[in-house]
């Protein structure tokens, strides 16, 4: 197939590789082979939040985004230059434009919107996800006419506070004068956020407009067989491959058949004037083909899988190998609570729990809950969805702490673990993790809650309170085990203020495994979630062997 490359463009104030398990959500075969590109927005200063300085593709002069909403074409239209060098790239390495998608949420989809429009070619599409219209109609001038072609995917929380969903509703009107298409869905209910939903549904949407299909190779899949299968049954495998891959290639002709003229397939199933009965009976003596080889190559794999289990099972007891004694679904069910970092949102982070594909997570219960909003000190007292209140960013070992603000929060979480045990959840079961904020956030649950919990796992957070609070922790709190990553190229949460946390951790008698990683800022790595995914693993073993 060929390749096929989609853009992701992130909201304000977030990062890129932070949306990178966005695409494990997206498993279809077909996009396998497609390349994806997480790119972070420069750091900006931002007018709707004080002028403080965060990572913006442009400015943004006031949230929430409403109908009327001041815009700053300029700085649009500068991002949107920097995003097409991209795109002109990736066209230069090879990649067809209409095979070229671009997406984005919040500030990412309103930039999505004016590459799409703006670009010279036609491309796949632009899915813009709770975005908004960044520029006035004046601009409509500018797009050019193959630009138009290009496909618009909009997806809108009913209850968006943050760009509100009558902006996104504008985009119809404007997007109809500009001779553009676009399909808008909205979701009921949903916030300024992303959902599973709404992803399904874009994976679906690229898949109908990839272009260049290809047919499978009947060698390959037939030398897979053999090389997967014990030499004493290689013929039947080699067969079974064999059939299986004429199936598909016969099908694929059929396929195409349907594709290239629907219409008239099914017309000549009924009509019999003799040219349309011609083409019918052509037809149906390719579909006799298929139906012959998929009896065969059914009946070959029966045989072939009773064979190759029987042979694996003889395999096993001579070579001296064993099955591990202990079932993922015996094991007692683990509790997993994600807080998410300063003015994100607990649905946007769901698709990390995809990367946990052990089985030992199997029975695992997730929770992402979102953070009320709040204003920020930090950002000139604009309203965000804030956990507590932060003082300054970046943050350093010195950095002023709001306590007050912050067990606030923690009593919160608690409640939501005292729901979890009363539910019957093991406190040993019981793991938090958070970035950034979040992170702050699970170090003060964890060691300032009265019993002893699984774990907890802090990506580039810091120390929320003073040494003075160490009297406050249980005895209980202090044997959960406290894993910390960091980012040496940190620039919001400096890596020395994650550094703090040992001396301190340490002082009061907490167990910590701080792991540095190089190279990487203020986001977090799959390289950290597969370590994390480790780091539980082990302690819920270790729980069910207690137990």
């Amino acid at each position: 197939m060929a390749r096929t490359f989609i853009l992701w463009l992130h909201g304000l104030g977030d990062s890129g590789p932070a949306n990178e398990p966005i695409q494990t959500q997206l498993k279809s075969p077909e996009l396998s082979n497609a390349s994806w590109l997480f790119p972070s927005a420069p750091f900006n200063p931002v007018t709707c939040n004080n002028g403080a300085v965060m990572r913006s593709w442009f400015d943004v002069p006031e949230l929430p985004f409403k109908v009327g909403s001041p815009i700053d074409e300029g700085s649009v239209l500068e991002a949107a230059k920097n995003v097409h060098a991209i795109i002109d790239q990736e066209i230069a390495e090879g990649t067809n434009p209409e095979n070229v998608f671009i997406c984005g949420l919040s500030q990412g989809g309103a930039l999505t919107l004016a590459n799409v429009l703006l670009y010279p070619k036609t491309l796949g599409g632009g899915a813009v996800l709770s975005g908004w219209v960044p520029f006035s109609s004046s601009v409509i001038s500018q797009f050019p006419e193959e630009a138009k072609k290009t496909p618009i995917l909009w997806s809108h929380g009913t209850d968006d506070r943050m760009v509100l969903f009558e902006a996104g509703q504008a985009a119809l009107p404007f997007l109809k004068e500009a001779g553009v298409t676009c399909e808008f869905k909205s979701y009921p209910g949903l916030g300024h956020s992303i959902s599973n939903k709404e992803l399904k549904y874009i994976e679906s949407w690229i898949k109908r407009r990839m272009k260049h299909k290809k047919k499978i190779d009947n060698s390959k899949l037939i030398i897979w067989f053999g090389l997967q299968c014990p030499s004493g049954i290689s013929v039947i495998a080699l067969l079974f491959g064999y059939f299986v891959a004429e199936y598909i290639r016969v099908c694929d002709c059929i396929d195409l058949n349907y594709t290239s003229s629907p219409t008239e397939t099914k017309t000549f199933l009924r009509d019999r004037s003799p040219k349309k009965n011609g083409e019918g009976m052509r037809t149906s003596s390719r579909l006799k083909k298929p139906i012959v080889l998929l009896t065969i190559a059914l009946l070959s794999s029966v045989f072939f899988f009773v064979i190759f289990f029987q042979n694996k099972s003889d395999l096993s007891s001579t070579s001296g190998f064993t099955s591990s004694s202990r079932n993922p679904d015996s094991m007692a069910r683990t509790f997993i609570l994600w807080l998410h970092g300063l003015g994100d949102s607990g649905p946007a982070n769901e698709p990390i729990k995809t990367l946990f594909r052990s089985p030992e997570f199997r029975n695992t219960k997730w929770l992402f809950p979102s953070a009320p909003p709040n204003p920020v000190s930090c950002n000139y007292g604009a309203v965000m969805p804030s956990w507590f209140d932060i003082p300054e960013l970046p943050l350093t070992a010195g950095s002023p702490k709001d306590e007050s603000s912050l067990l606030k929060a923690v009593t919160n979480v608690h409640a939501i673990i005292d729901k979890e045990i009363a539910g019957g959840i093991n406190p040993e079961n019981v793991y938090i993790c958070g970035f950034s904020q979040g992170g702050a956030l699970t170090l003060a649950s964890v060691l300032l809650y009265p019993k002893a919990l699984g774990g907890g796992s802090v990506f580039s957070g810091w120390i929320p309170f003073n040494s003075s609070i160490t009297n406050q922790f249980s005895e209980d709190a202090k044997k959960t085990p406290i894993l910390w990553s960091h980012g040496i190229d940190d620039k919001t949460v400096l890596f020395e203020a994650g550094q703090a946390a040992l001396p301190f951790l340490q002082q009061a008698g907490v167990t910590c495994e701080f792991k540095a990683y190089p190279d990487l800022g203020h986001s977090i790595s799959n390289k950290e979630l597969q370590y994390l995914e480790l780091w539980i693993k082990q302690r819920m073993q270790s729980s069910s062997s207690s137990s």
